[in-house]
């Protein structure tokens, strides 16, 4: 009976959050968000993998067409779905509550190293209550793959030695085959362990070979397909970034630009013929990336004066809810509220503890949540983009809410 209270201890907080994936799945089912075209885009890829052997969107009696914007790494994931228990959105959406059930449990152990047993279980619920990460978690995108990904890399990190080295740079190098957007995470992670972890240079470069070797296909598919070393959407995400928060008072060059890019956009639109697509997006990415560093050269300190409102939607800007379903004013005034708070904390909480704390874990929330915001401050900010680090956020937060208390008890005392 003993045994049945400490397993029922153990999955109670991990089961909040396959309860809410599946709730989500629930209230979001049957439309799926069609407005997050991503979704299909994967479900194609992930075909593509499945049915014929080849990183593609192409069908079945298309020839190969070579995928410029997607990495494989989410699609292969759904590719192994496909392949056993289907790749139907429910069967997707009960694997992402398992990972969501994963992550929690992984969360509770960098909780556990950093603060009391107390303030680590409050930690723990309030990432397996997360709402944004339920609804990621109940949709066909990348976002949740990737927050488990850095999450298993954090607690690989922690375990250190030579095979928790590997595991960290493999974990690592599969994020950033899910997302390019961590393609530079294995330097910081790597500086953190020989920093704060004094890890011999052996592990070091463990760490580091195991991140190249999971990252190698998306290299090798760009140069065989595309010879380039690397394909993308940092172009478009940063013209668009440019444009985030401009308003409509465009001066002449601005208009011009905003204009060009968007016959552009709708030239790539209009192309019917599959096969030339791939090409035409490289060449579109090229022309938005060209005009958006024409633009910031050309008001510098009104696009770095942006950087503040795209960093407040991209840790607080989505709302967790159906596309098309307008929350009242004040609701969206409580949740706005609520993740800057957590933000605020959440930062204080990261410095408290890479300062307190000798030890990698102390250092792991603020070198994820520097990560995520230094390299997204020039692109086109949405909230999801931020998931990776939040939950160490939550972890930094609390932490940061205990030091604040523990200080106050002191004064009083």
């Amino acid at each position: 009976m003993s045994r049945l209270r400490a397993v029922a201890r153990r999955i109670a907080v991990p089961a909040i959050a396959f309860g809410m994936t599946i709730a989500y799945g629930a209230w979001l089912q049957p439309e799926w968000e069609p407005i997050r075209d991503d979704q299909q885009q994967y479900l194609a890829l992930a075909h593509g993998l499945a049915d014929r052997g080849e990183f593609t969107r192409a069908v079945a009696g298309e020839p190969f067409i070579p995928e410029p914007l997607r990495a494989p790494g989410y699609p292969a994931l759904l590719a192994v779905l496909c392949r056993t228990v289907g790749c139907g959105h429910w069967p997707v959406v009960i694997a992402q509550a398992l990972l969501f059930a994963m992550l929690v449990m992984l969360v509770a152990a960098l909780a556990k190293r950093t603060m009391s047993p107390r303030a680590a279980l409050v930690a723990t619920v309030l990432v397996a209550a997360y709402p944004p990460l339920a609804f990621f978690a109940a949709l066909i995108l990348s976002d949740l793959f990737a927050t488990a990904l850095i999450a298993v890399a954090g607690y690989a990190l922690m375990s250190g030695g030579t095979r928790g080295m590997a595991m960290t740079g493999l974990a690592l190098g599969l994020a950033a085959l899910t997302r390019p957007f961590f393609l530079l995470i294995a330097i910081p992670f790597a500086v953190v362990a020989s920093w704060r972890g004094s890890v011999p240079r052996r592990q070091i470069l463990a760490l580091l070979g195991t991140f190249v070797l999971a990252v190698a296909p998306l290299f090798l598919y760009s140069f065989a397909v595309f010879r380039r070393p690397f394909t993308g959407s940092s172009g478009t995400q940063l013209w668009l970034g440019y444009f985030q928060f401009r308003g409509t008072d465009l001066d002449t060059f601005e208009r011009s630009e905003a204009e060009g890019g968007a016959a552009r956009i709708k030239a790539f639109v209009a192309e019917r013929d599959r096969s030339k697509q791939p090409a035409e997006f490289l060449q579109l990415d090229a022309d938005l990336g060209s005009r958006a560093v024409r633009l910031i050269a050309h008001d510098p300190l009104g696009y770095a004066a942006r950087a503040m409102p795209r960093s407040v939607e991209l840790w607080a800007g989505d709302l967790p809810v159906k596309e098309g379903i307008a929350l009242p004013v004040d609701a969206r005034a409580v949740v706005l509220s609520g993740e800057l708070v957590l933000l605020v904390f959440g930062i204080a909480g990261a410095i408290v503890l890479a300062r307190r704390s000798t030890s990698v874990a102390g250092a792991l929330p603020l070198t994820v949540i520097g990560y995520v915001w230094i390299l997204s401050l020039p692109l086109w900010a949405e909230e999801r983009f931020s998931l990776p680090a939040k939950p160490f956020l939550v972890v930094a937060a609390v932490a940061g809410a205990a030091a604040l208390m523990d200080r106050r008890r002191r004064r009083s005392a």
